[in-house]
């Protein structure tokens, strides 16, 4: 995805005050400036923090922020953008050779690298982006280094004990209570694989098996096709296949044609522990920003 440096909207911000007759209140400022970028794709349009505020938005009002400090933007008044005498200055000398760029935007950036400032590509992509956008790379980077550390832990589990990880798993997403025995781990050897039952309803009258396995490699067709079966003639509505591996190209498409098993392969297992915070801790981290509002209250 290739979105404008901050440096080059510095430009185009001052323009579109100017020609507005040199202020603009901050939403139609920053839908001004990216209209002066035609080549900007729908992605980059709606891409969004970690946060959910909108990637371009959060640009620009950096951008805005940056030419405050240099005496170009007049920040004193909140919600209103204004272009000062000096910004006009620049705008008059500089914009005849302005146009419009646009830098690939990575998002996983080496963390070893980024933090020691090594002279890479990656770090040059790191260079423009803004204090929240660097926040978003560094948390997507640990977020892939806990995903592994996880599924190493859970690969290093007994057979038990890891069915009884899933049991957990699934009591996080809503699918039972193991202390009631809505979820419950059968364990058992043939039977089609099948490792416990949960349900989709308080009543138990959608009822759910799942079949929970350690694999390294990819789970075969076969052991999805005896699992079809399994659902079958237990006539239980749907299936859950759990893997710390993958699953064949097969596999998925036998899963896909049943209509009634879902697959959740290890990646996918690590990123619910994560989100449902099984497995890890949450340290919180303060972003300060200046409230605007409260300093335009004062004057």
């Amino acid at each position: 995805m290739k979105i404008p440096p901050t440096s080059n909207m510095e430009l185009p911000l001052l323009k579109v005050l100017e020609e507005a007759g040199g202020e603009l209140p901050y939403e139609e400022a920053i839908a001004k400036v990216k209209e002066r970028y035609p080549d900007l794709t729908d992605e980059a349009k709606t891409s969004t923090l970690a946060s959910g505020g909108n990637r371009l938005n959060n640009r620009i009002a950096w951008v805005r922020q940056n030419l405050v400090e240099k005496g170009e933007i007049d920040g004193s008044t909140y919600g209103v953008w204004r272009i000062t005498n000096k910004g006009r200055d620049r705008l008059q000398k500089e914009w005849s050779n302005w146009k419009p760029e646009y830098r690939e935007l990575r998002e996983r950036i080496s963390y070893n690298n980024y933090i020691e400032g090594a002279a890479t590509e990656e770090n040059k992509s790191a260079s423009f982006l803004t204090p929240e956008e660097e926040l978003d790379v560094l948390n997507k980077n640990m977020v892939e280094k806990v995903k592994s550390q996880i599924l190493d832990k859970l690969k290093q589990l007994d057979a038990s004990t890891f069915e009884y990880v899933v049991g957990q798993v699934l009591e996080k997403l809503g699918y039972g209570s193991l202390k009631n025995g809505t979820i419950k781990i059968t364990g058992r050897s043939g039977d089609g694989g099948i490792d416990g039952f949960c349900s989709m309803d308080k009543l138990g009258l959608v009822k759910i098996l799942f079949q929970a396995k350690r694999w390294e490699n990819n789970v075969p067709p076969d052991a999805v096709r005896d699992f079809i079966g399994a659902i079958h003639n237990k006539r239980a509505s749907y299936g859950l296949f759990i893997t710390t591996s993958n699953f064949s190209a097969q596999s998925i498409e036998e899963a896909k044609q049943s209509g009634y098993l879902k697959l959740i392969n290890g990646e996918e297992l690590a990123t619910i522990m994560i989100e449902t915070g099984l497995g890890v801790k949450i340290n919180s981290l303060n972003y300060y920003k200046v409230d605007e509002e409260y300093f335009a209250g004062l004057s």
